[in-house]
């Protein structure tokens, strides 16, 4: 069975101009999504984009982005909403590991 988000809609923000790249990191730098460290040479996507007649950018690690990918199409959730957009839309928070029920 495949779960994913049918909620791509919602984004009340589209951007005017976007950018995705995937990257490597040389220094630490913190996912926007998860708030967790992308360590040196780990792999992360950047986006960078022109939102309300502002430039911004983002970093996603491989996780987190993963995860967007497999459950929200491209652009369905705001940046830095995905946990929150998932707990919406499926119900749960990729974030919060459940504890062992034995």
């Amino acid at each position: 069975m495949s779960i994913s988000c049918d909620c791509s809609g919602d984004i009340d923000n589209p951007s005017s101009v976007e950018s995705f790249t995937d990257r490597r990191a040389r220094k630490p730098h913190t996912c926007d999504e998860c708030r967790e460290i992308i360590q040196p040479g780990a792999h992360y996507e950047y986006a960078s984009g022109c939102w309300d007649g502002r430039w911004s950018h983002f970093k996603t690690c491989a996780p987190c982005s993963a995860i967007a990918k497999r459950y929200c199409p491209r652009g369905g959730y705001p940046f830095g909403g995905l946990a929150d957009h998932l707990r919406e839309c499926l119900g749960f928070d990729y974030r919060i590991v459940p504890e062992d029920e034995s």
